[in-house]
């Protein structure tokens, strides 16, 4: 179980019997969550490949939204 190291003295309040079988791990960022959590890092997509989705931004820019109509029906 991953918890924030700001709670760590709060597990002196339960007991060990719910506690005992945990492996507990205090953490104070969230790239030790995502180290803790994970396989692998996830890595950012590079700009020119399109999300499934998302509309692309050369749309965008030249479309009905750069002309303020947001609707797209």
């Amino acid at each position: 179980m991953i918890i924030p190291a700001e709670n760590e003295r709060d597990l002196k309040e339960i007991p060990e019997t719910i506690t005992g079988p945990l492996e507990i791990v205090p953490v104070q960022w969230m790239d030790q969550v995502l180290d803790l959590a994970l396989e692998r890092r996830p890595q950012p997509l590079p700009e020119d490949v399109a999300v499934p989705g998302e509309t692309p931004k050369e749309q965008v820019a030249g479309g009905d939204a750069a002309r303020g109509n947001l609707n797209p029906h």
